[in-house]
């Protein structure tokens, strides 16, 4: 299964051109006092439905409405989400492979004035993405024996039937079209990268 390509740009206030699905989820966060940590909440559970199902992609800054919002980030805010998100991953088990995820800072054009600051800021929506893995099943941590899954527009935690045949029988869906979509994905990062080298 291929995954939706993210935008290179959004504009503040439309309605993004897709919605929520079984691999695209959005979160709002506007009113939030602590984004880092509501981010690694939502983190740990999605990302983990998302790697245990078809993979997705985890959408922050946009509403249920499919509304563009996004946050206004300094570089500094953006590192501690990125290392937030790897924090989370890292404790999944058994242990994810980098090039299973991927953090992004989607650049928002217009919107309300950002007030000058001393770092370098701008308004973005965050996409994480996370490929299925190709073993029978992940854990959100070692010492927490939860596994989710995503069905439609919604995440549900296995149970312990579930954990148990995909331990047993294996996957659901062939682990070999995963392979296939991660390899195209770091070959063409590979061909961009020796491209900019000439």
């Amino acid at each position: 299964m291929t995954l939706r390509p993210l935008p290179e740009s959004l504009r503040y206030d439309d309605l993004i051109d897709f919605e929520e699905d079984k691999e695209t989820e959005f979160k709002a966060l506007q009113d939030t006092k602590n984004l880092i940590r509501e981010i690694r909440r939502y983190s740990q559970i999605y990302l983990n439905a998302f790697i245990n199902t078809n993979g997705g992609h985890l959408f922050f800054g946009i509403d249920d409405s499919s509304r563009i919002r996004g946050f206004v980030l300094s570089n500094r805010q953006r590192d501690q989400i990125r290392l937030s998100v790897s924090t989370t991953i890292n404790q999944m088990t058994p242990q994810i492979d980098s090039k299973l995820y991927s953090v992004k800072f989607i650049p928002i054009i217009g919107g309300p004035q950002i007030t000058p600051s001393a770092e370098k800021i701008y308004r973005c929506v965050i996409a994480i993405t996370m490929f299925s893995g190709k073993f029978p099943v992940y854990f959100t941590s070692p010492s927490r024996q939860y596994a989710y899954m995503r069905c439609e527009g919604s995440i549900t935690r296995m149970r312990k039937t579930i954990i148990e045949s995909r331990v047993t029988l294996g996957r659901p869906c062939p682990a070999a079209k995963i392979d296939r979509e991660i390899s195209a994905v770091t070959d063409d990062n590979l061909l961009l990268s020796l491209d900019e080298a000439k």
